[in-house]
């Protein structure tokens, strides 16, 4: 989980998966490559990992440049925009711990600030807006 200039630097991280004691055998040399993350026996646990993660960084990309593309068709000023959009993206990301224990525990009736039927709502609004100044 790195660009190129990354690799070998703490910054990097390299999934692995699969037998624990073939891991801790080389792990010492693997540690050369970035910081090492076991996730698991299952040998396809890492490659499943290495997905969900670029899934929550793409997703994440996506948004950010239809937000700025929504703002510019409108002739604002998209470096301005981030003072606004940074802090609400930070604010955001804290709510990812309650999706996890709710999709961990099946209970999704707790803590719920924004219903789904909300936010359903909303992807409309998105989508017609993005047809209109495509």
């Amino acid at each position: 989980m790195a660009i190129p200039p990354m690799i070998a630097t703490p910054e990097a991280f390299v999934l692995y998966s699969g037998p624990r004691d073939a891991f801790d055998r080389a792990e010492p040399a693997l540690a050369s490559l970035g910081t090492t993350r076991y996730v698991g026996e299952d040998t396809g646990l890492a490659a499943l990992y290495d997905l969900a993660l670029l899934s929550g960084m793409y997703g994440t990309i996506i948004g950010v440049l239809q937000a700025i593309a929504l703002v510019r068709s409108e002739g604002v000023n998209a470096t301005g925009f981030l003072e606004l959009l940074q802090p609400w993206l930070a604010a955001m990301s804290a709510t990812v711990p309650a999706f996890a224990t709710a999709a961990d525990t099946g209970d999704h009736r707790f803590d719920v600030a924004s219903p789904l039927g909300m936010q359903a709502a909303a992807f409309g609004n998105l989508s017609r807006r993005a047809e209109t100044k495509a």
